[in-house]
């Protein structure tokens, strides 16, 4: 079994997010942990891709997945994503996220396709005679590793108990293993024949891909406004009154990357990041409650009604193609 991304031992609160096939996705989860979930989804990138409640809209049962893929092959070679067993998404919320709850649904869904698409690859590049790819499970709805982000953040759990501190990813020789020139371009061949063939886990990700990018200028326009502007100098204020210095206080993102300087201050010493995460964990959600909130009150009612009636073609499409033509899984 090999890994295309190697991981070593860091902290476990990444700056960036994980962007699936392309897809900027607003959440700063722990971005070296979840990668290895999809490991080999952003190294070929496919050729087709793209860039990038109410009475609104019946979805059915909702999809599931923990992280093992149910595919059956079809007659030419289309592959149905029949189930993606274990959690439940909801689409309207995995294209749409407005809170933390469902960001998550966003996040599992697009790890879920990745999964399905790398499984594919593994399986071209093992009949080829090459190792196969080694994939993680998918994390659990409540896993903590979901809670750390910076634009759906979960106030209520970071209020009681802080930051989660995670454990660093261990890194293993297999990690680092040197893959050869004929390997290298298999694993580009065979990227590309998942592609090209058009498996149905491809077109559930471009219907995917096309309602979530656009939401997210929906996100950047709510940002935009100047009641959160407002609340994003309040937020600073309330962490500069707290002995917060200046230049982490612009933003949540700076605040976090001085939760992270704070831990790799502490070296190889570790024991310290329970007691860091608590205090900086419920800081964040002290002073940027007003800030969350209001965040989701924009993102959600009308504003959102009307963007899921704008896309519900979409959505619906999407729907059927993950539940096997409408059927619960």
């Amino acid at each position: 079994m090999t890994r295309e991304r190697p991981s070593g031992r860091r902290p476990s609160r990444g700056a960036g997010s994980p962007r699936g096939w392309g897809l900027t996705a607003r959440t700063v989860v722990v971005a070296i942990v979840v990668a290895g979930l999809v490991v080999a989804a952003c190294s070929d990138p496919p050729s087709s891709g793209q860039e990038g409640g109410g009475e609104i809209l019946t979805t059915g049962a909702p999809v599931t997945t923990d992280g093992s893929s149910d595919t059956t092959a079809v007659e030419g070679g289309d592959v149905v994503v029949a189930s993606l067993v274990g959690v439940e998404v909801e689409v309207s919320n995995a294209v749409a996220p407005f809170d933390h709850h469902s960001v998550v649904d966003n996040l599992l869904l697009e790890f879920g396709l990745s999964r399905v698409r790398v499984g594919l690859k593994s399986d071209c590049l093992a009949a080829e005679g090459f190792p196969p790819i080694q994939l993680s499970p998918l994390p659990d709805r409540d896993d903590p590793i979901l809670m750390v982000n910076r634009q759906f953040p979960y106030i209520e759990a970071l209020a009681r108990y802080g930051f989660p501190t995670l454990p660093g990813t261990p890194s293993s020789p297999d990690d680092f293993r040197e893959r050869s020139e004929a390997e290298t371009a298999a694993s580009r061949q065979c990227a590309e024949e998942v592609d090209r063939i058009g498996h149905d886990a491809i077109t559930a990700y471009e219907l995917y891909a096309s309602v979530r990018g656009p939401w997210e200028s929906v996100l950047d326009e709510i940002d935009a406004t100047d009641e959160i502007r407002g609340l994003v100098d309040a937020f600073g204020s309330c962490l500069r009154d707290e002995g917060i210095p200046a230049d982490a206080t612009a933003s949540e993102g700076a605040f976090l990357g001085h939760v992270q300087s704070l831990l790799m201050a502490t070296g190889v010493d570790e024991s310290s990041w329970p007691e860091i995460n608590e205090r900086m964990g419920k800081l964040y959600a002290e002073c940027g409650r007003e800030l969350f909130e209001a965040r989701e009150r924009l993102r959600s009612g009308e504003r959102r009604e009307a963007f899921l009636r704008e896309h519900e073609v979409a959505i619906r499409e999407l729907s059927e193609l993950l539940y096997d033509g409408g059927s619960s899984p």
